[in-house]
């Protein structure tokens, strides 16, 4: 078995005043390529911590990540920040737009940043727009937007430079249920359309329905999955 996402025997140590806090303890579990998880776990739980260390913004105390032939540990802080910015995309409840760009530049912004000219790197985000149904909405500014449509562009950002790996942290956390609704039912279709890989953190059991897989962690530990067994 080789599958896509492989995280074994993962732990993560951070410095105390009086002795270290052990964020996670001995994680492993994996993801085949295409496969939506959900990640599911009380404040505290690690939940944050875990994806810190497989988007490679974080070093783990112990334990590796492999995501398809990359392990994250063989790479320096630069290759690492190069390999997230190809490879991995990322959505927030919060939408972290910025509000001096329009909605097109928003969305355009990762693949500029790749390397792309500021023409064709619009005339993609343009085409991303048409597909989430906001094109109308690319030459407004963040701020006149509604939280539904938000999370539109939010979505259209992070899938704009084609990320073979979606972290969601709550993407549908300040939204009302339609809103909500709409934004998991499109990352089910780019899902479906693209063989993308996610990994969904949520509070919601309605938005953790949507994954093949429900993982739980309780105190920086895995305790168990949909089927109520341990995914190991």
């Amino acid at each position: 078995m080789n599958p896509f996402l492989a995280v074994d025997h993962l732990s993560k140590n951070y410095p105390g005043s009086a002795q270290e806090r052990s964020a996670l303890k001995d994680i492993s579990f994996y993801a085949e390529k295409g496969e939506f998880l959900a990640l599911r776990g009380s404040s505290g739980a690690g939940k944050t911590s875990l994806l810190k260390l497989i988007s490679g913004i974080e070093q783990a105390s112990s334990g590796f990540i492999r995501i398809g032939e990359t392990f994250l540990h063989a790479l320096n802080e630069s290759q690492r920040a190069q390999f997230r910015a190809k490879t991995i995309g990322f959505a927030f409840q919060l939408f972290d737009l910025l509000e001096d760009l329009t909605v097109a530049e928003n969305v355009a912004l990762p693949l500029i940043l790749l390397g792309q000219t500021r023409q064709a790197a619009l005339k993609e985000a343009e085409a991303m727009l048409e597909r989430f149904t906001i094109l109308n909405l690319a030459k407004a500014s963040p701020e006149t937007l509604s939280g539904g449509e938000m999370q539109r562009v939010s979505l259209a950002r992070a899938l704009i430079h084609k990320p073979a790996l979606l972290l969601a942290d709550e993407p549908t956390g300040s939204l009302d249920t339609f809103d909500a609704e709409q934004a998991l039912n499109l990352l089910a279709e780019t899902r479906e359309g693209t063989g993308l890989t996610i990994l969904l953190v949520t509070h919601s059991a309605r938005a953790a329905a949507y994954a093949d897989r429900v993982l739980t962690l309780k105190e920086g530990r895995l305790v168990y999955g949909k089927s109520g067994v341990m995914h190991a």
